[in-house]
Parts: C-alpha cells; sequence; structure tokens
C-alpha cells in the first residue's frame, strides 16, 4: 500500500512538474485595433456669390439680372440659390459653381433629378457640363456647371423654383 501511495504521490508531483514547465513556457500574443470612421460632408459655392445683381439678359433685355447667395444650414446641406429677376422666354444662362470637399473622405458626385420648374414650358435647370461624374479627394474641390433656361410657354409676372440637388456620396 505504501508503495501504492509512493506511485500515486510521483505521477501528481510529475504532472504538476509538466504543468509548471508548460506554463513556464507557454505565451499570449494579442493584436488590437482602433477604427475611427471619416464622414462625408461638402459645399457648394460660387464666384459670383456676394457680386451683386449681374446681368444675364441680352442686350434688348438688360434689366434680367441674376444674383447669387449661399447658405449653410448643417453639415449636410449647404445651398446656392440664384434669383432671376425680369427673366423672359428664351432666356439661357449658365451658372457656374464649386463643390468642396470639406469631410475626411473622398466624393463621388453626381447630379440628382431636378424637381419643380418646366410646368407650362416654365424654367427648368440642366446639367451642362456632366461636371462632377468622377471624384473630390478629402480636401479638394471640383468645378462645374449647370444651364437656367427658361421656356417659351411660362406666363408674365410669375416666378418658378427649381431645385438641382448634387449627390455627395462616400467614393469607392
Amino acid at each position: 500500500m505504501k508503495k501504492l501511495g509512493f506511485i500515486v504521490l510521483a505521477v501528481v508531483l510529475a504532472l504538476g512538474l509538466v504543468g509548471a514547465a508548460y506554463a513556464a513556457w507557454s505565451q499570449n500574443l494579442y493584436a488590437d485595433a482602433t477604427v475611427n470612421t471619416g464622414y462625408v460632408a461638402a459645399t457648394i459655392s460660387s464666384g459670383l456669390v456676394g457680386s451683386g445683381p449681374i446681368v444675364v439678359g441680352d442686350s434688348l433685355n438688360p434689366l434680367t439680372t441674376a444674383t447669387y447667395t449661399q447658405t449653410t444650414t448643417s453639415l449636410t446641406s449647404d445651398t446656392l440659390t440664384v434669383t432671376v429677376e425680369n427673366a423672359y422666354p428664351g432666356l439661357s444662362f449658365t451658372v457656374p459653381f464649386t463643390v468642396d470637399n470639406t469631410g475626411t473622405v473622398g466624393l463621388t458626385t453626381s447630379f440628382g433629378t431636378p424637381t419643380g420648374g418646366g410646368a407650362n414650358g416654365g424654367a427648368d435647370l440642366t446639367d451642362s457640363n456632366g461636371i462632377l461624374t468622377g471624384t473630390i479627394a478629402a480636401g479638394g474641390t471640383g468645378a462645374g456647371s449647370y444651364v437656367i433656361t427658361v421656356g417659351a410657354g411660362i406666363p408674365s409676372n410669375t416666378w418658378e423654383s427649381i431645385s438641382l440637388p448634387i449627390v455627395c456620396t462616400q467614393a469607392p
């Protein structure tokens, strides 16, 4: 019986030494990562903002003017407004603008679908240059233009409101 007790004790000690040896020769390694995401943000403007009324009519219509203003309502909403006074059927002029990427990731930009206008042959906005079909790097600027055209069927002494969205999404 003493012999059996000695064998059991020897086995327990041997297993303890194996465990201690394993513990002495093992190591845990970890790889940690912290990811902070960027954001999409852009502003639209024109070099004509703040320059007062600009004549856009022909020589027979020198009182036809456009005034450019810019409004930023939030990080994700910026508007370039063009107000035309004394417009007439057949008036067509180009509105230049820039889009500044104020976010931290590249942007893909495109024109959305215009809303408003066009009723009864009224005013329309159209993409003039196929502009902003590529990307704008973070901190970069893209330039483009669109055309305002007043249709032949617009009634006199009236107004129309038109909006052309420029859609900015994260570049792939």
